[in-house]
């Protein structure tokens, strides 16, 4: 069984990860409570609420798609090909 070598992702990586991570929790949290705000609070039906959401999640999905493509396409490439990241 190989091992992943983990020690070759600079503190840098590491710092983004733990941040996206706490995010994540953060908005997994707010959804429940923002639903039940909305609904109960806004008198918004739960049906549009879960449509806000998704088109929220969508929207969100396709605007880092579209900034991935575009580092791609513009020759900068992404975060993990930085020269400071590579190897020497």
């Amino acid at each position: 069984m190989n091992k992943v070598n983990l020690k070759r992702f600079g503190p840098g990586i590491w710092a983004a990860m733990g941040i996206q991570a706490i995010r994540i929790t953060g908005m997994s949290i707010l959804f429940s409570y923002l639903s039940l705000y909305l609904h109960l609070q806004r008198h918004l039906e739960m049906t549009l609420v879960g449509l806000i959401i998704l088109i929220s999640g969508l929207i969100s999905g396709d605007s880092a798609w579209l900034a991935a493509r575009w580092r791609t396409d513009s020759g900068t490439g992404g975060y993990l090909s930085s020269s400071r990241l590579r190897k020497r």
